[in-house]
């Protein structure tokens, strides 16, 4: 095959929505609600600045930009909407993004309509920023909306060239809520939960209704939340009885491809045993006071490399860290830090 026929076969087997929606939309059979992202993104869907998703790997991007499409779809011909979701075999040194997109609008698209382009793990596209950037600026009806496994990496790009062209959004593990109503819990505890739950910061909206949550399903909230701390933030294994499977998805599916994978890959890491290393001591020391000397200390790196390290995990949505509080922002982030 030449190159056309292969960005069409790829352009065509990606886009069945245009013949064939069921078979696009089958993802999203089984998901009965949408992630709390979704409502905040519908608003900007029809402005001009490019929509950015970045979150952490499985916590549903890809569902979240079809889901955005199926709703689309609904206003414009299925052909307006191009979509795309990226790795590393759709690129060459004879292919490229622009080579997708240019065959997208020559035969398929109807330049006098709005289009839809929905460009996932864009990250995997080597100058995607001066690519989407060119188009923005040139073709005021393409609107793009774009998805990332690293907020560093896309950061770093727009703020070089998409700085005032792009909202961003951070697409979050399932918050306790989201994951009550994926396990499909009874409803009165739902209600109960979403009118008497106290959020740290938050002030408490009604005592009585905050009591009889407590009292009446404190003991089920209890178990509820064990579980969800520890397997039941990814979507994909939310009701997934079997530990060892979960323990394996979360293995395989996150970690894996986060740490060997995904960093190594974007900020071109030679060494993936020390991220490793580095990663499993942190591991063990969650929820613990570090000091990056100690720390680069004890792996065997230095202290520059320590700290370049950590805010790679930080920014692929590995860690986080909590900071000792001060009024003094600039105090705050010279205290010890909690990870």
């Amino acid at each position: 095959m030449n190159k056309k026929s292969l960005i069409l076969a790829e352009i065509y087997r990606q886009n069945k929505q245009w013949k064939d929606s069921d078979a696009f939309f089958s993802c999203l059979k089984s998901i009965k609600y949408p992630r709390k992202l979704y409502s905040k993104i519908l608003p900007f869907l029809d402005k001009k600045e490019i929509i950015s998703v970045v979150g952490l790997r499985r916590v549903g991007k890809t569902v979240l930009l079809k889901q955005l499409i199926r709703e689309k779809i609904k206003q414009v011909k299925p052909t307006n909407i191009f979509f795309l979701t990226f790795d590393e075999a759709l690129f060459s040194a004879e292919i490229g993004l622009e080579d997708y997109i240019n065959a997208y609008l020559e035969i398929v698209a109807d330049s006098r309509e709005k289009l839809y382009i929905f460009l996932d793990e864009i990250q995997y596209a080597p100058k995607w920023q001066h690519i989407v950037k060119r188009y923005y600026d040139t073709e005021p009806d393409c609107k793009f909306i774009i998805s990332g496994s690293s907020s560093l990496f896309l950061k770093r790009q727009t703020t070089e060239s998409l700085a005032g062209r792009i909202y961003e959004f951070m697409m979050p593990i399932l918050d306790f809520e989201e994951y009550l109503q994926m396990r499909t819990v009874d409803s009165d505890i739902l209600e109960s939960y979403r009118k008497g739950a106290v959020n740290i910061g938050q002030e408490i909206k009604s005592k009585s209704e905050t009591a009889e949550l407590v009292y009446k399903y404190g003991a089920v909230m209890q178990k509820k939340f064990h579980d969800y701390l520890f397997y039941g933030q990814f979507p994909q294994i939310v009701c997934e009885e079997d530990i060892e499977i979960k323990k394996k998805y979360l293995r395989e599916a996150v970690y894996k491809k986060t740490i060997e994978h995904d960093i190594p890959k974007i900020f071109s890491i030679d060494k993936i045993g020390e991220l490793k290393f580095l990663f499993q001591v942190l591991i063990n020391e969650a929820g613990n006071i570090i000091e990056i000397e100690n720390l680069a200390a004890e792996v065997g790196l230095s202290k520059e490399t320590t700290v370049k390290y950590l805010r790679y995990f930080e920014d692929s949505f590995l860690i986080h860290f909590l900071y000792n509080f001060s009024k003094s922002f600039r105090k705050s982030k010279r205290l010890l830090k909690k990870i």
